[in-house]
């Protein structure tokens, strides 16, 4: 009798291989929707946290605290000014006690007694999902309803030295927005900056990108483009630091902004690298996703805290 050597020929092998990796294929994008909706799910908590914090805040002094502290307005896109904002004032409350103690509020905060304290990196102030880690804050307080500079005639919860009771939100904490997602980019000043940095209106919800910037590691932050020297930089960031301020900062021709509007009073709406939406913060603390194709009649309601109108209807 002749002896058989069982196994499996070549084609039965490749067979095999083809059906498993048929399966990872349609396996894979639950795994990957899987993981957003966690990270989507950390983003959320955070900003609980953070609204907690503003709450706490509200309970010791009986107001919000302002969106942005400077002696004029509008407030512009440079790091020129006091522009001590929201999140400064909440430091104590996010369980931030050596960055607040190190924070000198005598002086501006791009002051370089300050840049210790611009340059920390705070995980809450960050999203799972962002793919950036630089000493910025995705998350941003709402300042107007529509696009507009950051002044003090907004109709949002922060806005320049807004410093706003909750009986001023007559439209009702349950029924206006007070936080919401954003997306850096190569103007961002970091998490302390009381510009677009960390103030945005619901004029519009948009996808997020990656940065089109590279954020130089210098004295403050300071965004510039990829293909500027680091010697050109350190002396842009040198007259920054002094005052005196160049023309040339940043060149505000590649910066789009909305026929009308300067691009350094520029501020934007919300933005999320989550694929469907955002995560918005309402004044009582509630927190809900909201999609990209929201109607913009909504988002006006949401923004503004005193329009008078029936509260809309939120589509999640």
């Amino acid at each position: 009798m002749k002896s058989r050597t069982l196994g499996f020929t070549l084609v039965e092998l490749l067979v095999v291989i083809a059906i498993i990796g048929i399966l990872v294929g349609m396996l894979l994008p639950a795994v990957q929707a899987a993981r957003e909706a966690a990270r989507r799910a950390s983003c959320s908590n955070n900003m609980i946290q953070i609204a907690m914090a503003v709450h706490q805040y509200e309970q010791s002094f009986r107001i919000l605290p302002a969106g942005v502290v400077n002696a004029t307005g509008p407030i512009s896109n440079f790091p020129i000014g006091y522009h001590h904002n929201w999140i400064c004032a909440i430091l104590p409350y996010l369980d931030q006690p050596a960055t607040n103690k190190l924070l000198d509020r005598k002086q501006s905060v791009y002051a370089l007694a300050n840049v210790p304290v611009r340059s920390h990196r705070i995980s809450l102030l960050r999203c799972s999902s962002s793919p950036v880690d630089q000493s910025v804050s995705d998350y941003a307080g709402v300042h107007h309803e529509v696009e507009a500079p950051i002044d003090q005639d907004n109709h949002g919860v922060f806005f320049l030295n807004s410093f706003l009771p909750t009986r001023d939100i007559e439209d009702g904490v349950s029924h206006t927005a007070m936080l919401i997602e954003k997306v850096g980019d190569f103007q961002d000043l970091g998490w302390s900056s009381g510009t677009r940095a960390s103030l945005r209106n619901l004029g519009s919800i948009t996808p997020g990108g990656r940065l089109n910037r590279t954020a130089i590691n210098l004295p403050g932050i300071v965004y510039a483009s990829d293909n500027e020297s680091d010697e050109t930089v350190e002396r842009r960031v040198r007259l920054v630091l002094s005052n005196e301020l160049p023309e040339a900062w940043i060149d505000l021709k590649e910066f789009s902004a909305p026929a009308g509007i300067k691009p350094e009073f520029y501020v934007g709406g919300g933005s999320s690298y989550h694929g469907s939406g955002v995560n918005m913060v309402f004044a009582d603390g509630t927190v809900r996703f909201t999609s990209h194709s929201i109607d913009e009649t909504i988002l006006f309601h949401l923004g503004h805290r005193k329009d008078g109108r029936l509260p809309p209807r939120l589509e999640q």
